[in-house]
Parts: structure tokens; C-alpha cells; sequence
């Protein structure tokens, strides 16, 4: 029977492969909806549906921390206007990594948007009412090419 320890929904980070030195703190990501829609087909007198032979993925979006001198935010705002203005816009595209850490704070596997870029970055809201702990957050939203899960070891069942 196989039993696996629960994961942990607080303890991750977000970094750039290709940026080693940009690793930056994230409030939550959600990890994207995978779908493999049916495909209606005719069969005698019947609709039968079938797997369709392409993944749909739905989009990236981490909420990043704020820092006070806007850092974080400008990185990833002069990221989308690359995107948009810089000659071979492929090489705009980055991978970014989701790294869980489990119980032992041990890494076990990640997840890799592959060629992915900020297609939406949010607002906040400076407010006097809030007190001195609050920290300030703003979402972005990532389109990618593939999401995939790498592994450090590989896994040792499979259903089919």
C-alpha cells in the first residue's frame, strides 16, 4: 500500500534558472490546471468520447512580495515590455522554477514553466488604515510553453 507524508502549502520559492542570481519571495502560486478535454467521435450510433491528444495548462500566477524600493516589480515590468520590444522576443521567454521543500526542508522535485513570460501584472493599493505589518503584494500572471515536474529521483509507480 502505498502512503505518502502530506505536503506542505507554506514552504516554497521561485526561481530562474537561467538567473541564478534572482530568486525572489512569493506570498502563493498556484500549481496550473491540467486538462485533457474529450474528443466526441461517432461510433455506430453512439457520441463516444475520446482523449484528446494535446494538454491544455491553464496560466501561472504568483503573488510576489513587494519590496520598499520596487525592485521586484520593476524586474518583472521591464521583463513584459521585452517581451513586446526586443527584436528575437524568444529571448525574452525564461523558465521559472516552483520549488517545494518538504518537512525537512529538503527539496525532492520542482516544478518548471518552460518559456514563460508576464503576460499581466497587477496593482496594489497604498491605504492608512493598514497597520505596520502589513506587506504589500501584487500578482502576476505567466503564459509559458510547458509545465512539467522534474524530479531528483524518479518515481517508482505508475498506473498503467
Amino acid at each position: 500500500m502505498l502512503n505518502y507524508n502530506p505536503a506542505i502549502a507554506s514552504n516554497f520559492k521561485i526561481t530562474f534558472p537561467t538567473i541564478p542570481e534572482l530568486e525572489l519571495y512569493a506570498l502563493s502560486t498556484n500549481i496550473p490546471t491540467i486538462q485533457l478535454s474529450p474528443i466526441e467521435v461517432s461510433y455506430q450510433d453512439t457520441r463516444a468520447k475520446i482523449p484528446d491528444n494535446k494538454y491544455v495548462w491553464d496560466d501561472l500566477t504568483i503573488s510576489f512580495f513587494l519590496d520598499e524600493n520596487l525592485y521586484v516589480y520593476e524586474i518583472l515590468k521591464d521583463w513584459n515590455s521585452d517581451v513586446r520590444t526586443i527584436p528575437n522576443w524568444l529571448d525574452a521567454l525564461k523558465d521559472i522554477n516552483i520549488i517545494p521543500l518538504d518537512s525537512n526542508k529538503t527539496i525532492e522535485y520542482s516544478f518548471m514553466a518552460e518559456g514563460a513570460w508576464p503576460n499581466m501584472i497587477g496593482g496594489w493599493q497604498y491605504t492608512s488604515t493598514a497597520s505596520g505589518s502589513d506587506f504589500l503584494t501584487f500578482d502576476v500572471t505567466f503564459s509559458y510553453q510547458h509545465f512539467g515536474i522534474k524530479r531528483l529521483k524518479p518515481l517508482d509507480f505508475r498506473i498503467v
